[in-house]
């Protein structure tokens, strides 16, 4: 005869009231430290709540939009989250950052391109880097948030490409990019590290074998002499000609 005892599994949740029928929450998993939830409780204002991993509310703070503008994108790089705020093809950015220790914010204005539609956000200490087209070519702006100075990295590589991915290595403190060349019905993919400051660290090029066509691709620094490009490939023929 066997005996054997079954445990139901606990299941903490917490239940937020919504101030109206508009708001919308968004959560970003800070693992160990728990997550946030960030909300737009009227069109001026953001509010964010930092919860442990027991889902006890540690703080929560209100800061005001500028301009009536929409809550994009968020980016976590490890230390501080960063909060993006912005209209559809506007050149004005909001940046708030999260200090998710004791829970205060800073807050940017940054100004970036005409008919800028973003695709990627990412952050690196005071450092931000924005993917995204204008005009249907690939653009990625470089903005130091120190001084308010905002570039264009170099993107132009021979070929119809694509920004792909835009990635965050925090242990090397590099922003990896992936673009997608094409040409014809063959692709090659380009990898491109960039430090902090923006400069380009290293770039790697994978060319497929005949009768192959990359299809996709993200790149990891290794260390000062091994680069890792991971990624798919499919047979050129079946690939589509368009971009």
């Amino acid at each position: 005869i066997f005996q054997s005892t079954v445990y139901a599994q606990s299941v903490k949740r917490i239940e937020l009231p919504l101030l109206n029928n508009n708001s919308a929450y968004q959560a970003l998993p800070l693992g160990e430290k728990g997550v946030l939830l960030i909300s737009k409780p009227d069109k001026g204002t953001f509010n964010v709540q930092k919860f442990d991993t027991n889902l006890e509310r540690v703080w929560s703070i209100d800061g005001p939009v500028e301009d009536n503008l929409d809550y994009i994108a968020s980016s976590y790089d490890g230390q501080s989250v960063f909060l993006l705020f912005s209209k559809y093809r506007s050149s004005l950015y909001q940046i708030v950052k999260v200090n998710i220790g004791p829970g205060f914010v800073e807050t940017f204005m940054i100004n970036t391109l005409d008919r800028f539609e973003i695709t990627n956000f990412e952050t690196l200490g005071y450092s931000t880097f924005m993917a995204g087209m204008v005009r249907n070519e690939p653009v990625l702006i470089y903005t130091s948030l120190n001084t308010s100075q905002t570039r264009v990295l170099p993107s132009a590589i021979k070929g119809s490409n694509a920004i792909q991915t835009v990635e965050i290595d925090t242990l090397n403190r590099l922003v990896n990019v992936c673009f997608a060349v094409k040409k014809g019905k063959q692709t090659r993919l380009i990898a491109r590290s960039y430090t902090e400051t923006g400069e380009l660290y290293t770039q790697v090029a994978v060319d497929p074998e005949d009768d192959f066509s990359l299809l996709s691709g993200r790149l990891q620094v290794l260390n000062d002499s091994v680069r890792l490009v991971i990624g798919t490939y499919g047979y050129r023929n079946m690939q589509s000609s368009t971009t």
